[in-house]
């Protein structure tokens, strides 16, 4: 395995998030990457408080320098993030941007493969807002099954980046169990 630590940290990082409800496609702070990089930087993944009742929950997740200091947004998103396909602006990879990626211990290539394995396995496919309709309960479910195959996506990647053997992809995939609970934040807003 190379880079050991960096896997085992990586690992520990994404598990939190995704057993937290803190793993979320499309967000820039708490997709894998937006993850990844808050913890590389010392920010923590956070629910912040304000009513939701019309709103997708993950807009509710941001970063915390701590329990008082919201943190500027991410800059990271500049240089590459992906909607139906990977968008890249190598030509932002100064300043913030870079700093932010560069602490992760993974390179900006690496980092982009992450990425798109997450942000296109957990896509729906569908043109249409899948969401559209569901009752925050039904959105809560239907993100987590979509972090979670996002999940086993960006360990594929990350079993190439560390040339992880099977059996140890295996059990870092084990880890990822969905999560049944509502996260406290959210439960004054759900009433299914």
């Amino acid at each position: 395995m190379k880079q050991k630590k960096l896997f085992e940290r990586t690992l520990e990082v994404l598990v939190n998030a995704f057993t937290a409800d803190k793993l979320v496609p499309g967000s820039f702070c708490s997709c894998a990457v937006g993850n990844m990089v808050a913890a590389a930087c010392g920010y923590r993944v956070e629910f912040i408080a304000f009513s939701c009742s019309n709103e997708e929950f993950y807009k509710l997740l941001t970063w915390m320098a701590d329990e008082q200091t919201l943190v500027a947004a991410p800059e990271w998103h500049h240089v590459f993030y992906t909607t139906t396909s990977q968008k890249v602006y190598m030509d932002a990879y100064h300043g913030k941007a870079k700093k932010e990626i560069d602490k992760t211990g993974y390179d900006v290539y690496d980092l982009m493969a992450i990425e798109e394995a997450f942000e296109l396995a957990s896509r729906s496919g569908e043109d249409i807002d899948p969401m559209a309709g569901m009752s925050l309960l039904q959105r809560l479910n239907y993100t987590r099954e979509r972090s979670y195959l996002g999940a086993m996506a960006v360990l594929q990647v990350l079993g190439q980046i560390h040339e992880l053997d099977v059996a140890t992809l295996n059990k870092a995939k084990a880890r990822f169990v969905v999560p049944t609970a509502v996260p406290e934040p959210l439960k004054a807003y759900i009433h299914d």
